[in-house]
């Protein structure tokens, strides 16, 4: 190696571009995960409807996270929430009870987008490391 202050030069390179390159398709499949959890949760008042959504971060107070994506090696996390205190039952329709049936909305729509969500990702990782290397 004739130059090793280049090799780290790219190589400090590499994870601002990959954030750089996922943010935006994390965003995205976020977006499209939430509409089919909305599409799919029983609505009754729509409150339970209404309160899902997605952000970077953490959850807003008084949401219930249901599930994130984190960058690897980074702060940038998507967290993808429902319930507030309209809609405290989110967990009682998920997952049911003693008296009620379960009508799951989450790990369905979830189960269902994990698989293009994933080669989304890998994806932007692929771009951001070509972007990193020139």
């Amino acid at each position: 190696m004739t130059n090793p202050n280049r090799l780290y030069a790219k190589l400090d390179k590499i994870q601002p571009a990959i954030t750089q390159a996922i943010k935006p398709v994390l965003a995205r499949e976020a977006t499209r995960i939430v509409a089919l959890m909305k599409e799919t949760v029983p609505v009754d008042t729509e409150a339970l409807k209404n309160s899902i959504g997605w952000r970077f971060g953490r959850a807003p107070k008084g949401k219930i996270p249901l599930g994130s994506l984190r960058i690897a090696n980074s702060s940038t996390k998507v967290v993808i929430f429902a319930g507030d205190e309209k809609a405290f039952y989110g967990r009682y329709v998920e997952f049911g009870t003693s008296i009620n049936v379960a009508q799951p909305f989450f790990w369905n729509s979830w189960r269902a987008s994990r698989g293009s969500a994933r080669k989304s990702i890998e994806g932007a990782v692929v771009n951001g490391l070509a972007k990193a290397a020139r």
